[in-house]
């Protein structure tokens, strides 16, 4: 009684590979094409890759509210450059018509801010502090040579 469920299972099984190499069966390499147009892929997925992204971004923009400025406000503002530039051309020019060792070790207070002046060798630092906040910034101005020949 086996005899017959073996044979039986025997002729299936031939009969289903005989099924299968009649079907002609390839194969190929796979190749990676990208989906996003900037690395590569199809330039129309574009619109739908952004519609994607906005529809995922939940981050909103902070409102920023402007606070207009008064015309006196303004006309201050303004006033007080225009002092601050008049000082630094008064001070810049003082300080070309002077010689350069005597200068060094020199301060002039402007407001919150003071200048001081200082030799290290050839070449002379300005030292500007703002003294409410005690923060600093140092210019070094080349070599006294070159300092002669802005004044000329």
């Amino acid at each position: 009684m086996t005899q017959p469920l073996v044979s039986k299972l025997a002729r299936q099984a031939i009969g289903f590979g005989g099924v299968l190499l009649c079907f002609s069966v390839a194969a190929t390499e796979l190749i990676y094409t990208p989906v996003n147009p900037t690395f590569g892929g199809n330039p129309l997925n574009a619109s739908g890759l952004l519609a994607n992204a906005n529809a995922q971004n939940d981050y909103k923009a902070p409102v920023i509210t402007r606070v207009e400025k008064t015309e006196l406000e303004q006309f201050n503002e303004q006033l007080q450059s225009s002092i601050l530039a008049r000082l630094r051309t008064n001070t810049l020019n003082d300080l070309f018509k002077t010689e350069f060792k005597d200068i060094a070790g020199k301060a002039v207070k402007v407001g919150n801010f003071e200048l001081q002046y200082k030799q290290e060798g050839e070449v002379l630092v300005m030292v500007t502090t703002d003294t409410t906040t005690g923060a600093s910034q140092t210019i070094r101005l080349g070599t006294a040579a070159t300092l002669d020949l802005l004044r000329q």
